[in-house]
């Protein structure tokens, strides 16, 4: 489906590579956690983590005369029949007006398609005294957090019950501390410390509910507050330079091959042969990209997947084949397919005798088919 051969750990946005977290072998699942338990994907939800491509963030929209506890920050979008709407965009990275679950507006089927294939049963790997909840502060700072993840796109492969029922890594409607389902690297992460965490991509404030996620790893309404509770939560429970160097591994390995330099085309396997692109295998492509050479790599919607230097860009909507090699003419739009850029739909400016890197994925932040560069004749 999608998102660097699967790596992607969905919502929190974490390579699915080896979790070494400090802590010790996970807690007996006792007290409070005795009855926790969640089941795994459906047949349904499978479809969609697995086998559906990655869907683009569109949006969805609600009556606001429907939504109770409507917050006055809310933006509210006026559609052709005149009525008041909220609208949020579909994707781990959007934000519903605060206090309200995104999944009464969103939808967590569209939100599937951009998520990790993985499941990991969430459980307690930390045990906090259950006397933190006594703390009226930090019982405060702890419902929030939950809340600002109830709003949040993430909420549905993380919040079990306000999201879609599904929960895969670590559970903000998990028992008591619901952090303890977190891991140290997880932690760190999800503080937005790490500065990469903002190659996942965001929505602007502005059509976001106010929301931002450049300072914390899941979109809030306060991120600066979001980031002091998770450094918190990572020091309370003794966070060291080890978990945050397995962070930055983690980010490392989802990241690194962005400044991956284009070769030459190997011709006759791949580049621009007999008048149309080639590369290297049988498998189909959903984006393609004709760069000035020295361009960063595309990377995440809605944000980075249009990077400066870009000449012409298409993509494959979900319900529609994949792009064959040796089918596609650089500048021609393939039926069903849609260009990214120019983003006016105009055609694109590609210049005899000039060099241009190739970029190909079979979906969005999929190992890349092709990058090398190729000469217009």
């Amino acid at each position: 489906m999608l998102l660097t051969g699967g790596l992607l750990g969905g919502c929190d946005n974490e390579a699915d590579v080896t979790d070494t977290p400090s802590e010790p072998a996970p807690i007996p699942m006792d007290g409070p956690w005795a009855d926790y338990k969640l089941d795994p994907p459906t047949e349904a939800q499978n479809v969609l983590l697995v086998d559906t491509p990655y869907r683009y963030p569109e949006r969805s929209c609600r009556l606001a005369s429907e939504l109770e506890n409507l917050p006055e920050s809310a933006t509210l979008t006026t559609l052709e029949d005149g009525q008041d709407y909220v609208c949020v965009w579909n994707s781990p990275t959007a934000f519903a007006p605060e206090g309200i679950p995104f999944n009464e507006v969103g939808s967590c089927d569209h939100v599937f398609t951009q998520a990790p294939s993985w499941f990991v049963h969430p459980q307690r790997l930390y045990a906090s005294d259950q006397s933190l909840l006594e703390d009226e502060a930090f019982a405060k700072e702890l419902k929030w957090a939950q809340a600002q993840v109830a709003s949040s796109g993430c909420s549905c492969c993380h919040s079990s019950q306000s999201g879609s029922a599904h929960g895969t890594a670590w559970d903000a409607d998990a028992p008591a501390v619901w952090t303890d389902t977190i891991s140290m690297a997880r932690l760190y992460l999800l503080s937005g410390m790490i500065d990469e965490h903002k190659e996942f991509g965001a929505f602007a404030p502005e059509e976001n509910h106010g929301a931002r996620r450049d300072i914390v790893m899941i979109p809030s309404s306060d991120p600066e507050r979001l980031r002091a509770f998770f450094v918190s939560e990572f020091e309370r429970r003794g966070g060291t330079q080890e978990d945050k160097d397995d962070a930055q591994k983690q980010m490392d390995a989802l990241f690194s091959r962005k400044d991956a330099e284009p070769r030459d085309c190997i011709d006759p396997f791949e580049g621009l042969i007999d008048g149309t692109l080639l590369w290297n295998s049988s498998q189909g492509v959903r984006q393609v990209y004709l760069q000035e050479v020295g361009s960063e790599i595309p990377g995440f919607p809605p944000n980075l997947d249009r990077p400066e230097g870009t000449v012409w860009a298409i993509r494959m909507p979900a319900d529609m084949e994949a792009i064959a090699p040796g089918t596609l003419v650089p500048g021609e739009l393939p039926e069903g397919a849609i260009q990214l850029v120019p983003e006016d739909g105009s055609a694109p400016n590609i210049e005899s005798g000039k060099r241009y890197r190739f970029f190909a994925t079979p979906d969005v932040m999929l190992l890349n088919l092709a990058n090398c560069t190729i000469e217009i004749p």
